[in-house]
């Protein structure tokens, strides 16, 4: 059984993994694409993880006797959430529509996208140290801090990798990255938000140049960047639950970088036993709990209201499991990994399972639409970006949770950045350069129109002449 299980789900990784570097190069799906990401993660949390749990079960109070249904199950979940999910984003109902509606004001200079993100990461800093005590708005607060930083390093990256020696544009850029690092960083930190931030580099730098400069380059940009990610966040994972609010921003980065490094990307790669957890959840529904129907529904309607207003109020059953198997010898809010599939099995997979992959699909499929309707705006692409961190957590849950601190950090970005620009073009800043990136901007699409329209005649001229009717 174990060889059949790790067969398929190898198989289908191998697949999904063919399947995004295909459509990348076809120009059919942005190589960095919130579906991309969000398949990443999957990969991770289900896929390899997947391998690992039949091999290697659990031992712990999450331990299984046999684990033979619940593989073969869960390889069923994989196919049809991934097929449901496939066809769902593929068909897209009514997102073109939605994507289309959406009316941005003019991209700006790269100068002047530059110096937005010193006051946009000074505002993240802001949301996330100084207005978190406020009753009631401090638990939002955070989100709007890590999601105002993440675009923030998306902006000068935008502006700064097309010029990428310039020392004016690179001390901006570094500064206000590292700002970024550092603000997730300090204090109670988690790796979501750091990896946002490193991830609106990425996404800054592939969507404002990258992605227009051709396969190869875009393939060596990707290898450049996410090695020393991967080692970045890896130190961090291998040091976050020690002396989690007791820590200096310099003390953090000496602890990271005496840790295990490979062990901590080891953790990394293998989904943190995710597939295991999912598994624990499809043998004990609804055999010895409930199905609790649409908790993660419950879970994201409630979010965003206080628990001192609402005794009762949906609790994550990344936490609530600790509690019921009873998990000896771990920190206070101590929670696992339960994956979107195991979200799905315990909320009655009869209808989460179709439910949960149609709106994901549609809400991933309209951000990037987005992108493909406005590609060369940052004012869309960007506040887009600064979900990355959640999106790639999504297949690892709680899912609720991490779909609503993407929606936090994508509509806060969306408002600041355009309330920072126009008090910038309130106090003339960057006006003549902003006319000056204008006007080169109208030539560029007049000489475009020029190039479509001859390219047009030319094609019907010669599709008259082989006297072919449509």
């Amino acid at each position: 059984m174990e060889i059949t299980v790790s067969i398929i789900l190898i198989a289908i990784a191998i697949w999904l993994i063919r399947k995004i570097l295909a459509q990348s190069l076809r120009g059919e799906v942005d190589l960095l694409s919130t579906r991309n990401f969000f398949f990443v993660g999957f990969l991770i949390f289900h896929l390899t993880s997947g391998v690992l749990a039949v091999w290697f079960p659990l031992t712990d109070e999450f331990a299984i006797s046999d684990v033979t249904r619940p593989a073969f199950l869960f390889c069923w979940f994989v196919v049809l959430f991934l097929a449901i999910f496939l066809f769902a984003y593929k068909r897209g109902w009514g997102v073109r529509r939605l994507a289309h509606s959406v009316t941005p004001q003019n991209a700006p200079a790269p100068i002047v996208l530059l110096m937005l993100g010193i006051p946009l990461v000074g505002l993240g800093l802001v949301f996330r140290f100084l207005l978190t005590g406020i009753p009631i708005f401090g638990a939002l607060s955070g989100m709007f801090g890590a999601g105002l930083m993440a675009m923030a390093a998306g902006a000068v990256s935008w502006a700064w990798f097309p010029r990428l020696f310039n020392p004016f544009f690179a001390t901006i850029a570094l500064l206000v990255i590292v700002a970024g690092v550092a603000g997730t960083l300090m204090g109670s930190f988690g790796r979501r938000d750091v990896l946002g931030v490193l991830a609106g580099v990425a996404w800054g730098a592939y969507h404002g140049w990258y992605k227009h400069m051709g396969p190869r380059r875009v393939l060596t940009f990707i290898a450049v960047v996410s090695v020393p990610a991967m080692f970045l966040l890896a130190g961090f994972t291998a040091v976050r639950h020690i002396n989690k609010t007791d820590r200096s921003f310099g003390q953090l980065f000496s602890e990271a970088a005496a840790a295990d490094i490979g062990q901590a990307i080891l953790d990394l790669f293998s989904g943190q036993r995710c597939a295991n957890y999912v598994m624990y959840f499809i043998n004990t529904r609804p055999v010895d709990r409930d199905y609790d129907t649409l908790h993660q529904v419950k879970l994201f309607v409630s979010f965003p209201v206080p628990r001192q207003f609402w005794d009762d109020k949906p609790d994550g059953i990344a936490r609530t499991v600790v509690k019921e198997v009873n998990v000896q010898g771990v920190p206070e809010g101590y929670n696992i990994g339960p994956g979107i599939l195991g979200h799905c099995a315990n909320d009655n997979p009869w209808i989460a399972l179709p439910l949960y992959a149609v709106f994901l699909a549609l809400f991933l499929r309209l951000m990037d639409e987005m992108i493909v309707v406005h590609p060369n705006n940052p004012f869309v692409v960007l506040p887009v970006g600064a979900a990355i961190g959640q999106i790639l957590g999504l297949a690892r849950g709680e899912t609720a949770t991490f779909l609503f601190h993407a929606c936090a950090a994508i509509a806060i970005s969306w408002i600041m950045m355009r309330v920072v620009a126009a008090a910038g073009r309130a106090l003339g800043w960057g006006t003549g350069a902003q006319q000056a990136f204008e006007a080169e901007q109208a030539d560029v699409d007049v000489a475009y129109a020029n190039e479509a329209a001859a390219y047009v005649d030319g094609y019907q001229d010669a599709y008259g002449d082989d006297e072919r009717v449509a």
